[in-house]
């Protein structure tokens, strides 16, 4: 156990309100991020669900340096949970803290990773406790009990930081659905009666997509076999529709029939697909959290180590795998991808429906 954390019944306690805060917990907790796009959003969802079950009744406050999507198109996951949303140049302009930094926080914890923005947020804090994985947790005020390298996997790290935050660890849970209206609508989209087979094909950074036209084949491939392929397309690719529903007339396109293509929409999707391929992109990770198995393709090994779901049944390629050598999704030839796809299409547990 780190000094800090070591408490001394026998000492007097020369301030009364700090140890008040000891016994009933924190009261503010600040979380710095350098902010979200929507992969990293879905996959920060676990550690902001996880922050609400450890601090039940702080006040969190989420200080981001860009934009995040947790405060605006993933806000329905997080209203319970994050209290207050700030950009670091509104309340630090020109680097210059400014009001906000005068007040109290129990618990700061800083997700970054960057020596400079952590010595110059552990000195603009005011603060009781500091968690920080910088510089293998240098300038934090706990660190981990098993050694002082970062877990690979960022969830992973992110709940080492709660768990540090907590003084216990912190279990991984499932995000739920912020609302059950979700359910209803993938069930009326998604009716009982067929198999579905998911299929993901955008992403934000084009350069992270496998050709289009493979995943066109391999949906005609599962018309083929009696199944219904279910294209979710966000609303920066529906350039694809046109071309997918030209070549396989018998696709579903969930996100185009909805009266609100919602995030919490995509989720409650990917809890009607038998198995689901996709490539490295935010709708993926939303497919995840619906708890059904999941073909997922990414540009390379350490970005496949670093972002791989944590759900029961993931199958994560990379071009490594194939070639050797890192290269691009594209290099991820189309047998191994048909090949990992019915492998958890076929897995006997999968029973359908699922009731």
């Amino acid at each position: 156990m780190n000094a800090s954390e070591t408490t001394r019944p026998d000492r007097p306690v020369r301030f009364p309100f700090l140890n008040r805060r000891q016994a009933d917990g924190p009261r503010r907790v600040l979380v710095y991020s350098v902010g979200e796009i929507m992969g990293d959003g879905v996959i920060r969802l676990p550690f902001v669900a996880a922050l609400r079950r450890v601090f039940p009744d702080a006040r969190i406050v989420w200080l981001s340096e860009g934009d995040t999507v947790l405060a605006s198109a993933l806000r329905d996951f997080t209203r319970q949970a994050i209290d207050e949303f700030h950009r670091l140049d509104d309340v630090a302009p020109d680097g210059k803290p400014g009001p906000f930094f005068e007040q109290h926080f129990d618990v700061v914890i800083d997700t970054q990773l960057k020596r400079r923005k952590t010595l110059w947020l552990r000195g603009a804090t005011r603060h009781r406790t500091f968690i920080s994985g910088t510089w293998k947790y240098l300038f934090s005020t706990r660190r981990p009990w098993l050694g002082l390298r970062r877990p690979a996997p960022v969830i992973d790290y992110f709940f080492v930081l709660i768990s540090l935050a907590a003084k216990r660890p912190v279990p991984f849970e499932p995000v739920p659905l912020p609302d059950p209206v979700w359910e209803a609508e993938a069930r009326r989209l998604l009716p009982d009666g067929a198999q579905y087979v998911g299929f993901v094909p955008g992403s934000g950074d084009p350069a992270k997509r496998w050709p289009l036209e493979r995943f066109i084949a391999l949906a005609r491939e599962q018309v083929a076999a009696g199944r219904v392929p279910v294209f979710i397309l966000g609303p920066n690719e529906t350039e694809m529709e046109h071309p997918v529903r030209e070549a396989v007339p018998e696709a579903r396109f969930p996100l185009q029939e909805a009266v609100n293509p919602h995030p919490a929409l995509t989720m409650a999707l990917g809890a009607r697909l038998r198995g689901t391929l996709a490539g490295d992109c935010g709708g993926a990770h939303l497919i995840a959290e619906g708890g059904r198995p999941l073909v997922i393709l990414y540009r390379s090994h350490g970005v496949r180590k670093k972002f791989t779901p944590r759900t029961a049944r993931v199958v994560a390629l990379s071009p490594e795998d194939f070639s050797g050598q890192e290269w691009a999704p594209g290099d991820i030839p189309l047998p191994g991808v048909r090949s990992a796809l019915e492998s958890v299409l076929a897995d006997p547990a999968l029973a359908w429906p699922a009731s």
